[in-house]
Parts: structure tokens; C-alpha cells; sequence
């Protein structure tokens, strides 16, 4: 696998893990783990979310949406957060660590092969350390890496307060997910990125995305599937991220292990040393 594509897949699974709300911190302010959490229904048999309609505006949808995951009204107070995981690909395991600070800075690590690679956006610049490439000097990313950087870095997801994100949200009419119906929206980026949004039309609950970003002056295509759905609080997030990119890349697994939200961090570690 191209360290390209390994650093493409990986990013995408750490930022995809963070586009729905995570465990309301409103209460205990310690670390959540799977081991502590009651398993809810797998994303591709998600139980009936009461009063469900055939026709739906975006705004009943997404009212819906944010009323199945536990409404966004906690976020407003988070202001840092720290998800750690694992990334499985062709029976290897990367251990990976996203952190996040408000209002768009994020930092990605993972250990390939015992080697720590580094991807950070500090809001205005995005740069990368690589113990993989031939020099370990970090470096800026090109333009295109740094727009997917600012795209997806923020803390909750992007359906959330979209407009002023300025995000462009549409209804794209439905489709089907493992033979259920899906209303699919489509969430433009500032840099013309662009992702679709599959949601059950029974639960609300996200069950696909299908994302297209431009690296390295290619279309990157990736489809991404929300298993492993989880309580945590009054909240639901999935625990297992499937990852598949457009052509002949294998099948990657994103598994949550932990969440921390609101943990102390140094905005610092978001600049280039």
C-alpha cells in the first residue's frame, strides 16, 4: 500500500469518526470506553425511530437527526477532545490518535510499523512529520491537503450549525443501504470537496458516506460504513468505521477505543515545531 493512500485512508477514518456527535460531557468529564458502553443495534439494522414520515424537508430530516443522536446542544461547551482507536488493514493494526480543539484545529497520529506519522491543521496552515519519509524534518502539506484539513477539522459534525460553517447541505433525494431506504444529503466543503450523507429513514441515524476529495490533483473516492452503533449517555455513535476507497485498495476497519472530551490540551501541538 502506497504511504500516500495509507495516510489518505487513515485521515479520512480519523476525521470520518468525528462527523457525529460523540458522549455528552455535561456529567462525568473521564474517559469513555467501549467496555462501558451498551451496544445498540448494528447501523445497517437500526430500530424505528418513532413518528418517521415518507416525505420529509432537509430540516425535518436533520431536526430528526439531531433527535436520534441526542441533540446538539452539548457541543456548545466542548471546546477540546481526544479520540484514540485503531486502524485495521490486510490483518495489521495501526494505532491512531485524533485530537481537536475549537474552532478548526486538529492533530493526527498514528504508529505504522513502529514508524509516527503526524498530519495538524492550526486553522490557517496544515504540516505533516513523517518518521516513514526519507527526511523526518516536518513539512507544510500542498494546498489540497491543507483545504481537506480545514474541511473536516472541526470538532462535531459537519450537519451540525452547517451555515455557519458555511457548508452548503442539500436534499438529494433517497437511496437504498443493504436494502433499506437512505435520504441521502450532500454537504459541499468551502474547497469544493464534497460528501454524501446516507441516513435511515427509519432511525435518522447515518448508515453510509460516500466522500470525494481532491489530493494530489486526483479525485479520491471514498466510502465509508457506520456499524457497531453505541450508548453512550443519551448519545449514539458508532464504533466501527468500514473504509473502502474507489478502485483496488483493500477494505479498512476504524475502531473507536476511547473518547475524552474536554481534556486539557496545548494549543500548541497544532503548530509545525
Amino acid at each position: 500500500m502506497s504511504r500516500i493512500l495509507v495516510r489518505t485512508i487513515i485521515g479520512a477514518a480519523l476525521l470520518a469518526a468525528l462527523s457525529f456527535p460523540l458522549p455528552s460531557h455535561s456529567g462525568d468529564k473521564g474517559e469513555y470506553r467501549v467496555a462501558e458502553s451498551i451496544p445498540e443495534k448494528p447501523a445497517d439494522n437500526p430500530a424505528p425511530a418513532e413518528g418517521s414520515a415518507k416525505d420529509l424537508t432537509l430540516g425535518e430530516i436533520l431536526g430528526r437527526y439531531y433527535k436520534a443522536i441526542g441533540g446538539p446542544s452539548d457541543w456548545e461547551s466542548l471546546n477540546t477532545l481526544v479520540v484514540k482507536g485503531k486502524v485495521v488493514s490486510q490483518k495489521a493494526e495501526i494505532a491512531t490518535t485524533a485530537e481537536y480543539m475549537r474552532p478548526d484545529m486538529c492533530r493526527l497520529s498514528y504508529n505504522i510499523g513502529g514508524k509516527l506519522v503526524v498530519q495538524s491543521f492550526n486553522g490557517e496552515t496544515a504540516w505533516q512529520q513523517s518518521a516513514m519519509s526519507e527526511s523526518v524534518a516536518p513539512e507544510l502539506l500542498d494546498a489540497e491537503r491543507t483545504a481537506y484539513l480545514r474541511d473536516r477539522c472541526g470538532i462535531e459534525s459537519p450537519l451540525i450549525d452547517y451555515a455557519k460553517k458555511n457548508h452548503k447541505v442539500t436534499l438529494e433525494g433517497r437511496d437504498i443501504v443493504d436494502g433499506k431506504d437512505a435520504y441521502k444529503i450532500k454537504v459541499t466543503y468551502k474547497s469544493g470537496n464534497f460528501q454524501y450523507y446516507l441516513l435511515n429513514t427509519s432511525s435518522f441515524l447515518p448508515v453510509k458516506a460516500v466522500g470525494f476529495y481532491t489530493v494530489g490533483g486526483k479525485q479520491i473516492v471514498m466510502m465509508t460504513r457506520f456499524r457497531d452503533y453505541t450508548r453512550v449517555g443519551s448519545l449514539l455513535i458508532p464504533f466501527k468505521l468500514e473504509i473502502e476507497k474507489k478502485g483496488n485498495a483493500p477494505r479498512e476497519e476504524y475502531v473507536v477505543e476511547s473518547v475524552t472530551p474536554n481534556p486539557p490540551l496545548d494549543p500548541a501541538i497544532f503548530n509545525m515545531p
